[in-house]
């Protein structure tokens, strides 16, 4: 599980980064910061760092993009509905909701660690 935690904390921590660039280059809004945040507070609570807060705003993060698997389900279902299969819609999704139920479920073992 420590690799997993690893490479998640780097894919939020290059998540951030590119987030962060983006508003400096203006190519998107000043609120993106807020985005930005919450990666690096995500990647703070894998590692342990922080406080309760940044514990919660680690797992709103990763509920957020636990959402993606409804996103994969449906384009799985899209077919089934008369619509064409779209794999990029399929794939980025469940890729996405993969890392965020990951992310929640390492962030349960992390907390319940501390707490024992």
């Amino acid at each position: 599980m420590g690799a997993i935690r690893v490479i998640l904390t780097a894919i939020f921590s290059i998540f951030s980064a590119i987030g962060l660039v983006s508003v400096i280059l203006s190519k998107a809004p000043l609120g993106s910061l807020i985005i930005c945040l919450a990666y690096v507070f995500t990647a703070m609570a894998l590692n342990r760092k922080g406080g309760i807060f940044i514990r919660y705003i680690g797992y709103i993060t990763s509920f957020i993009l636990s959402i993606g698997i409804i996103g994969a389900i449906y384009a799985a279902i899209l077919p089934l509905l008369g619509s064409t299969f779209e794999p990029l819609l399929f794939g980025s999704s469940l890729v996405i909701g993969v890392i965020g139920v990951t992310t929640f479920f390492l962030l349960k073992k992390r907390a319940s660690d501390v707490e024992v």
